[in-house]
């Protein structure tokens, strides 16, 4: 009877699971001796949940790539490294006998992939599409009816609901533990100052201050400590001026902090949530949309209106008991933002002063919402105004009765002369 090891797999959680529950021996696979081994097929119900993720695909003239074509093993490992050892022989017999007792539906020897290949890419966010249907689009449009309503019709009663039973089984997936002695930056522009403000004054707001000014993530007068992952990022965030003074404070977490982590939501490992999994899967595109709809650029102008329903959401997340909410920042590249509903695990253990000498600013072409004459597909289309005079618009139906074909041409051709 054959035996695998801990040796022969990435995942945390199936490395857990042999360690626990095997016995030291050699493995039959990757050659490891004096390791804790398992039989195979103990190890069924633990893959079962991603190999059902696999649908079997058809070729009419085979394979166009050579990323195309691949068999069970090979597909799992290439999507998410599930094998440490790289013989494809080994990996084939290797699932074969952890489903020797009961096959699963799909097909060992036909080519296969997911049902769904937006789960693997953490920036896939797409917009709302009348073609695509999936429970993660059904959400997005709940979502965006949610919105409109709590933005400009009912603000505290409002008759378009989302899903918070379906979200509060999403969270954990993307729950993130940030170590204690982590260090994080705030940022203050020092007004009418020729100093660096002092280590107390690097706090969030207080409370008369926050009761006049929301942010991105609290609504007036609850206070909350934003902070961001290196000083550029936090000085970019209060969009100084060229020779502003700027007084950037170093907080040290003296604890754990357990935070939500929206900056591009994933699965990092697919055996650690079991008969979830297909659950995470399908709703997963929705959780990125809202950690997009956080890291987004919102104008001066805008903010006040469109920061309520990320308020709402952030709400809900502390109401989850979660420490804080990580998102992207709109402003760098690179780093990101925590926004800390309590701060009694931070401590500002410095703060330093800084001149501004510089700023780099990036452009792109301003959009307008215009409706996309498919009565089919209720899909967005927006008209895109560049710098010479002229426009374009970029729809995502791809229809060919849209009323703006011609300007859909001078899209394709815009874009292909930048690429």
């Amino acid at each position: 009877m054959s035996r695998c090891c801990e040796n022969c797999f990435n995942s945390p959680q199936l490395i857990k699971i042999i360690r626990d529950s095997g016995e030291k021996g050699e493995c039959n696979f990757c050659g490891a001796s004096g390791v804790k081994c398992v039989t195979p097929s103990t190890l069924a119900e633990s893959f079962r949940p991603l190999v059902e993720l696999y649908i079997e695909i058809h070729y009419l003239d085979g394979p166009s790539t050579a990323n195309d074509g691949k068999f069970l093993w090979d597909r799992m490992n290439c999507d998410w490294n599930v094998f440490a050892f790289g013989d494809q022989s080994k990996q084939q017999r290797l699932l074969r006998d952890i489903f020797v007792k009961k096959p699963p539906q799909v097909p060992f020897d036909k080519y296969v992939d997911l049902e769904d290949p937006d789960v693997l890419d953490s920036t896939s966010c797409p917009e709302i599409m009348g073609w695509y249907d999936s429970p993660s689009v059904s959400e997005m449009k709940q979502w965006e009816d949610f919105i409109k309503e709590i933005r400009t019709r009912n603000r505290y009663f409002p008759s378009k609901k989302i899903h918070l039973k379906t979200l509060a089984q999403l969270l954990p997936s993307q729950e993130y533990r940030l170590p204690r002695n982590t260090d994080l930056f705030r940022a203050r522009i020092c007004e009418n100052r020729t100093k660096a403000y002092p280590r107390k004054d690097m706090g969030k707001p207080p409370v008369h201050i926050s009761a006049t000014q929301s942010g991105r993530a609290n609504p007036i007068g609850i206070p909350y400590l934003y902070v961001a992952s290196d000083t550029s990022t936090a000085i970019a965030e209060v969009r100084p001026n060229v020779g502003d003074l700027v007084t950037v404070g170093t907080f040290l977490t003296n604890d754990e902090l357990i935070v939500l982590d929206l900056r591009s939501p994933r699965i990092t490992d697919p055996f650690r949530w079991g008969n979830k999994l297909g659950f995470i899967t399908q709703y997963i595109v929705f959780l990125r949309r809202l950690g997009a709809e956080l890291s987004k650029t919102i104008s001066r102008t805008q903010a006040e209106v469109d920061y309520i329903p990320l308020q709402y959401l952030c709400e809900f997340i502390r109401k989850r008991k979660y420490q804080g909410v990580m998102y992207g920042s709109s402003v760098a590249k690179t780093g990101y933002n925590i926004a800390i509903f309590d701060d009694s695990k931070l401590v500002c253990s410095r703060t330093e002063l800084s001149v501004v000498s510089g700023l780099n600013y990036t452009t792109i072409p301003r959009e307008e919402r215009i409706e996309c004459s498919n009565p089919h597909k209720g899909v967005r289309a927006f008209r895109v105004h560049y710098a010479d005079g002229k426009t374009g618009v970029r729809c995502n139906c791809e229809c060919d009765i849209c009323e703006y074909s011609d300007e859909l041409q001078l899209w394709d051709k815009r874009k292909s002369s930048r690429a």
